[in-house]
């Protein structure tokens, strides 16, 4: 594969059509377009799209958060929605969706919050998701 020479783009305008989304993006007058625009449409094309910073350097994606991070792996755990069926099993059956979103739902309950998301900044929260996952462990040796 030829590289070719990075151009800077703005976008423009965002769609969903059947056959996928749908992106447009402006280039500026002065770039050399000409092995975009002469290629039949439908040619398919390689690309690498950075988000720039207004100082032109690439935008950092931010991490998620370990505890964030670790309490979404739980939620798809067998294991961990075995426990939480078993120790909250009203809660369980109380909301609807998939065992992943059960688990997350009652996850939420116990530690008192939204969103997962506020495990960040919650210290109680964060606290009792701990709590929450020693109680799992322990329930995974038998204790």
């Amino acid at each position: 594969m030829n590289a070719e020479k990075p151009i800077e783009l703005r976008k423009v305008g965002f769609r969903q059509s059947r056959d996928g989304d749908v992106i447009s993006f402006a280039l500026h007058p002065d770039e050399d377009t000409e092995h975009l625009s002469l290629p039949k449409v439908g040619t398919r094309f390689g690309a690498v799209i950075v988000q720039l910073a207004d100082d032109d350097r690439p935008v950092e994606k931010r991490k998620p958060h370990p505890l964030v991070q670790r309490a979404g792996i739980l939620c798809n755990d067998p294991q961990f929605q075995a426990f939480i069926l078993s120790g909250w099993p009203l809660d369980w059956g109380a909301t609807d969706g998939s065992f992943v979103e059960r688990a997350a739902h009652v996850l939420r309950m116990v530690c008192g919050i939204q969103s997962r998301k506020e495990l960040v900044a919650n210290h109680e929260a964060a606290a009792a998701f701990e709590d929450l996952y020693d109680r799992f462990e322990k329930w995974k040796r038998g204790e």
